[in-house]
């Protein structure tokens, strides 16, 4: 049987063990939501508010 990790990211294939220490989650999943937050921000900010 395989045990499932609590520090293992299946959607990149990444063991957070084998980072350096400091990371709680992984980098890539990390990398992507701040990705993500930033086109919602770019496709629903009010561009008559905006001084340039």
């Amino acid at each position: 049987m395989s045990e499932k990790k609590d520090n293992y990211c299946e959607r990149h294939d990444v063991d957070l063990d084998a980072l350096p220490a400091g990371y709680t989650r992984c980098p890539y999943c990390e990398e992507e939501e701040r990705i993500q937050a930033e086109q919602e921000h770019l496709m629903t900010r009010d561009l008559s508010l905006e001084p340039w």
